[in-house]
């Protein structure tokens, strides 16, 4: 692997793993650091292939990408990889995401966001859509209508065209807006099942009807109802999303006061989404999702 790759990690209330810095053995590497806990600056001095950015408060996972995406550019990096504060990266992961990314290009030339297959952290099993059926475009490529960005590969010369993460969506669907925009803009996104990464969603999981049913922190709840009601809106989001996560919100919340302890809290979270992404579709107050380059 020659060219100079980026990795993106968001860090909130959490400390930098030295897991992270052993990447910097990597020359081709260089290990952005953004961190989103309000108040705290680690003091990190910008060393070779390590730069550290304090936003001093919390402004979401989108504005933070958004950050590593430019200080990325002006590093000159050619691919930015992101991952979440607490993966676990295997080694040569790096050199593996980037030589399939640049494989699978060659074969599919708008090729746009590739990730790689996702195993469950508590299970160890694939996560799997038991909705979509995978689509292999070319070899040991599987098309996806959206992923999820730990772990996800980018070459950065196509953000220019898609733009960056939309920051008014903070957190939840930040990643698959973005895979959306980019469908709209005339590129395709998938995995490769030549890499795998072990991942954890969410604080708790059950299965309801044979579907996944991923429980998260209470404030999620709040982003994830307004950004749907916000997401409507919008032409380039899928129907079939549309359609099949509303009905998500809203038979999932009827089981969790037999499943989730924290349920009361959770419907008061959604109850502060409905209201707010209600008043945001009436007012026009939820962002136009084109991106800011």
């Amino acid at each position: 692997m020659r060219k100079s790759v980026a990795i993106v990690v968001v860090l909130y209330k959490a400390e930098l793993s030295l897991f992270h810095k052993d990447l910097l053995k990597n020359g081709n590497i260089t290990l952005i650091v953004v961190d989103n806990t309000p108040g705290r600056d680690l003091g990190l001095r910008a060393a070779d292939r390590l730069v550290y950015i304090s936003l001093r408060n919390n402004l979401g996972i989108a504005t933070a990408q958004n950050e590593g995406i430019r200080q990325a550019r002006e590093s000159g990096c050619d691919y930015v990889i992101f991952f979440d504060q607490d993966s676990r990266i295997p080694e040569g992961y790096v050199n593996r995401i980037v030589e399939e990314y640049k494989r699978i290009n060659g074969l599919v030339f708008n090729l746009f966001l590739l990730g790689p297959t996702v195993i469950n952290g508590r299970t160890k099993e694939v996560y799997k859509s038991t909705i979509h059926r995978d689509v292999w475009a070319a070899e040991d490529f599987i098309r996806r209508r959206e992923i999820i960005s730990s772990g996800s590969c980018v070459a950065l010369r196509k953000i220019e065209e898609v733009g960056l993460n939309d920051d008014s969506l903070f957190i939840d669907y930040v990643d698959h807006e973005w895979c959306w925009r980019a469908l709209s803009n005339g590129f395709v996104n998938g995995i490769t099942p030549r890499v795998t990464l072990t991942h954890y969603v969410g604080q708790q999981e059950y299965r309801l009807f044979n579907q996944l049913v991923i429980i998260s922190a209470p404030i999620r709840y709040y982003y994830q109802v307004r950004n749907y009601l916000w997401l409507l809106r919008r032409s380039y989001v899928p129907k079939q999303w549309k359609i099949n996560h509303g009905i998500k919100l809203i038979m999932y919340p009827l089981s969790f006061p037999f499943k989730v302890r924290c349920w009361r809290e959770i419907y008061v979270q959604m109850f502060r989404g409905l209201k707010d992404g209600l008043y945001g579709a009436i007012y026009g107050k939820s962002g136009s999702g084109s991106g800011i380059v």
